[in-house]
């Protein structure tokens, strides 16, 4: 093929027309070879077409059904050159474009491609050829990197079919290789939105935007970015309420630090798949940094139970540390710092137990006792008995003065821990 654009046109002639009508007159064999093409039997196209090319030797379509099954089973070289010769012979039938074009690509020679398809003349053809042979263009430009004719190619075709899910997929992928982050994940929503089964172009989009999140260094586009990703992460766990979805939307709620939003949905996402430890431990996270340490520690406790991965266990491990930590539960929290792989952290946190033992044992004794009177006033009261239960709170409020007390003096102590 020579080097001048060529303008090719798909509506000249329709290839099984022209087979039919341009055959050579005189070659008993093409009747035979074109049947066999028709049929998907490149054995038979195999073994009699060349007899045609050796008699009709400027007969494209027999070069190019031979080019085919050349390709097919793997004759690479042949086929390619068959294909050549076919177009070079006549270029106004699209059929041998688009082989040769598919074949180059493969082999990554994505610029031969390119000028192959953009001699193209896609005017005067359907919408679908015309959307078919496009989309390979735009692949060919975006192999040899020429992204905004990629995007500018593609965009054209939007305007006729604004609704192609594959189009819109297609130029998400152009704007991401062009680095246009936003833009792809524009296009990634709008897969989403068209086709509502795509939820992993959903998934990709909330993706792109966290990510644009995390390089922005402006506050103010960080947080545009992160709300882009949560309001998307939100629409599409309550379209698609399955766990992956669920726990996304809290992971973009905790980036734009939405705590309580991030509780109610990784809330969602445990109760979807209680064993998923993951989900538990940032649930407890969540409530811990609201402040909600009973609700965290129960959650740590649960994660603990299922977590397989000995890196989260050692996390979870060291939550649990912190909070037995700044309950004076010191032998617990040592414990505890002990499994997270913190030995140091422990050793300290039990000379701090040795030398407030006889405080921290009172402390013990009274909660203790002070749960068991709490208890027992709690059944005198279903039995009526006033006196009984006004003593009992008598009592129970001596003893959280008592605790008090000893908190008050070992403050210093849980200051330094809780932080």
């Amino acid at each position: 093929m020579t080097n001048t654009k060529r303008l090719i046109s798909s509506s000249v002639i329709g290839l099984a027309l022209f087979c039919v009508t341009a055959a050579p007159l005189f070659c008993a064999d093409w009747p035979t070879v074109w049947a066999a093409f028709k049929d998907d039997n490149c054995e038979t196209v195999l073994r009699d077409a060349p007899s045609v090319i050796s008699e009709h030797g400027d007969y494209a379509p027999a070069h190019y059904v031979l080019g085919v099954c050349q390709l097919r089973t793997e004759q690479n070289t042949d086929g390619t050159e068959n294909l050549r010769k076919a177009i070079n012979l006549d270029e106004t039938i699209l059929q041998y474009i688009q082989p040769l074009a598919q074949k180059l690509m493969a082999e990554g020679k994505n610029e031969e491609a390119y000028v192959l398809l953009s001699a193209v003349d896609r005017t005067a053809m359907a919408t679908e050829q015309r959307t078919s042979i496009t989309m390979r263009l735009a692949s060919a430009a975006l192999g040899c990197d020429k992204f905004d004719e990629a995007i500018s190619t593609i965009r054209l075709l939007l305007v006729d079919d604004e609704e192609s899910v594959q189009l819109h997929r297609v130029l998400a992928g152009a704007y991401l290789k062009n680095g246009a982050k936003a833009s792809a994940a524009a296009e990634l929503e709008r897969v989403w939105e068209l086709d509502p089964e795509e939820t992993t172009s959903a998934r990709d989009a909330i993706d792109l935007f966290m990510r644009l999140a995390h390089e922005s260094t402006l506050e103010a586009s960080q947080l545009k970015y992160g709300k882009q990703a949560y309001e998307l992460a939100q629409r599409l766990a309550n379209a698609t309420p399955e766990h992956q979805n669920l726990f996304l939307a809290g992971e973009t709620a905790r980036e734009i630090k939405d705590l309580e939003g991030a509780a109610k949905w990784f809330q969602k996402a445990h109760t979807s798949k209680p064993d998923h430890a993951l989900s538990a431990y940032y649930l407890s996270q969540t409530l811990a940094e609201q402040g909600q340490d009973d609700g965290a520690f129960k959650g740590f406790s649960a994660a603990l139970k299922v977590s397989e991965d000995a890196e989260l266990s050692q996390r979870i491990h060291h939550r649990l540390a912190k909070i037995h930590a700044c309950r004076l539960e010191l032998d617990k929290a040592a414990e505890h710092y002990d499994s997270a792989g913190r030995s140091k952290k422990a050793s300290e946190i039990r000379q701090i137990a040795d030398s407030s033992r006889d405080a921290l044992a009172e402390l013990k004794k009274l909660r203790s006792n002070l749960k068991e009177i709490n208890a027992m006033k709690k059944t005198l009261q279903q039995v009526g008995e006033e006196k009984g239960v006004t003593a009992l709170e008598q009592q129970a409020a001596t003893m959280e003065a008592q605790i008090r007390s000893i908190e008050a003096n070992l403050a210093e102590v849980r200051n330094a821990l809780c932080k």
